[in-house]
């Protein structure tokens, strides 16, 4: 599963991997990096190549996390 790298995802904008996600795996509120549900999630990799900050990445598990401020959070 990817993993989300907050210091290279701006949190600017809405994430453009919330719309190519084909089973609604990722959401993001308001400006916030995207969360990943790993219960959802069926490791396509779609967000992964899509984002255009390479702020997505599978981590060691094969499993999507959130990385920010020093503190990765796995989804």
């Amino acid at each position: 599963m990817p993993s989300v790298i907050k210091e290279r995802c701006p949190q600017d904008h809405p994430c453009p991997c919330v719309r190519i996600c084909p089973v609604g795996a990722v959401a993001q509120e308001e400006f916030n990096a995207p969360e990943i549900d790993r219960n959802s999630c069926i490791d396509c990799g779609a967000c992964i190549e899509f984002c255009p900050y390479q702020a997505l990445v599978e981590n060691s598990e094969g499993r999507i996390a959130v990385r920010g401020s020093g503190v990765t959070t796995l989804v």
